[in-house]
């Protein structure tokens, strides 16, 4: 179980057929125990499970308007590496769980033009997508 104070939510990480599922706990209006479960005796093939479903972002910002110190306290909650590549910009790499994609997507867009993604060309084809889908809803002057 993970509690997270950025988004004020609690959620479970839980094994369903081999697969590591998050269940986001506030969603939850009532449980039951249908059957009895086997304790998790494998820490290291837990620790696996979590590990794989792990997926990296990277991203370059100009720190313009403390852009560097907001950006890391926006996604203080994350595994990261920063390096600095020029006077002013910067180079981070971010871990985050799958099931986090879209919010991740989206704490990313608002970064606006401070923030460029450079990798993975998966996750910069989402965002042009979600981008054209919001210029579509642009009233036309």
């Amino acid at each position: 179980m993970e509690y997270s104070a950025k988004d004020d939510k609690f959620r479970l990480f839980c094994e369903r057929n081999g697969r590591l599922q998050t269940i986001n706990l506030g969603r939850i209006r009532s449980c039951q125990l249908l059957e009895p479960f086997a304790e998790v005796k494998n820490a290291a093939a837990e620790e696996a499970l979590i590990e794989s479903e792990k997926l990296s972002l990277t991203l370059e910002l100009i720190d313009e308007r403390n852009a560097l110190e907001r950006v890391m306290l926006h996604f203080s909650h994350l595994e990261k590496e920063a390096r600095q590549i020029e006077e002013n910009r910067y180079q981070l790499k971010l871990q985050y769980r799958k099931d986090d994609e879209t919010e991740i997507l989206i704490r990313v867009l608002s970064f606006g033009p401070m923030v460029k993604v450079t990798a993975p060309q998966r996750f910069i084809k989402q965002m042009r997508r979600r981008i054209q889908k919001q210029m579509q809803f642009q009233p036309q002057e």
